[in-house]
């Protein structure tokens, strides 16, 4: 019986570490997304904490799904916010971790897919193929007919940084 009581103690750790090395709340900055409303219509707000800096984004959920098939939906957040003349969005990769999400990296994209995996395994990471335009001499985005030419890329998962990394234009 007292086997049991401490098997129940100890499930609840396991269950909320069930990501590994990844999530370290004493040492992880930690996002938040929310809503707000602005008037008439509702926005997501991906609120950070980093040390003393608090950083605060409008934008939207274009990702929410399992990246680590850990069983927990992670985010990708694409802010609306610092949308410069360049036409690239920022875009947020997010784990959910016990209680707060943690960044995996972000940077300016045109736009991304989640890859999915021929076979699912726990506790791997999926990899992100991310979109950079094509652009002219002068800095503007090439085009054909009408529509914005983009390069892929493919993002890895790097375990010893922590974050998502790969090669962009």
């Amino acid at each position: 019986m007292k086997y049991f009581l401490l098997l129940i103690g100890l499930l609840p750790g396991i269950a909320w570490s069930s990501v590994g090395d990844i999530c370290s709340p004493e040492q992880d900055s930690k996002s938040f997304i929310s809503d707000w409303n602005l008037g008439n219509s509702k926005t997501k707000v991906l609120s950070m904490q980093d040390g003393k800096d608090f950083l605060v984004d409008h934008g939207s959920i274009v990702y929410a799904g399992d990246l680590n098939n850990d069983g927990n939906d992670d985010v990708i957040f694409e802010a609306s916010t610092g949308v410069g003349s360049s036409g690239d969005r920022v875009f947020s990769f997010l784990l959910q971790c016990h209680g707060y999400l943690k960044p995996l990296g972000a940077s300016y994209f045109a736009k991304v897919e989640v890859l999915e995996p021929e076979n699912e395994q726990k506790n791997v990471f999926k990899d992100i193929k991310i979109y950079s335009y094509k652009r002219n001499s002068n800095g503007s985005i090439q085009r054909k007919g009408g529509e914005p030419l983009m390069t892929p890329h493919v993002w890895h998962f790097n375990p010893d940084s922590q974050k998502y990394e790969g090669e962009s234009e």
